[in-house]
């Protein structure tokens, strides 16, 4: 999934702690940790620098330790876009088990929303 162009991130972690994972290397993801805290740097002005509001770096964990349970996100400024992305997760779910997306009563996942009102999400289930 992290490889699927429009991927914004996933929000998961593991138990008792919550990440905003960002991608991957080898067998481990990159995420940003939402806890951890820096110190204020006080009224933002013209001169204030943006340095101090960015991580220093990105924290890894292997992939087996995470949490399976995710909410990823990705980024569709058209619906061509979107349509794309459902394309796209199709093929990595057949990549990784087979046809047994469409073995089920229901769909692994289904499209919600219309085109013409600007809001369209893919429901898992």
């Amino acid at each position: 999934m992290f490889k699927i162009n429009n991927f914004i991130g996933a929000i998961g972690g593991r138990p008792n702690a919550a990440f905003y994972f960002v991608g991957t290397h080898d067998d481990d993801i990159l995420y940003l940790d939402p806890h951890k805290t820096q110190t204020s740097v006080g009224i933002i002005d013209k001169y204030a620098s943006l340095a101090s509001y960015s991580p220093r770096g990105l924290d890894r964990m292997g992939i087996m330790g995470a949490d399976p349970s995710m909410c990823i996100g990705f980024y569709c400024h058209t619906h061509r876009h979107f349509t794309d992305v459902v394309a796209d997760i199709k093929k990595v779910h057949l990549l990784v088990s087979g046809d047994k997306m469409w073995t089920h009563r229901t769909p692994w996942f289904q499209t919600v929303g219309h085109p013409n009102a600007g809001v369209s999400a893919i429901v898992f289930g």
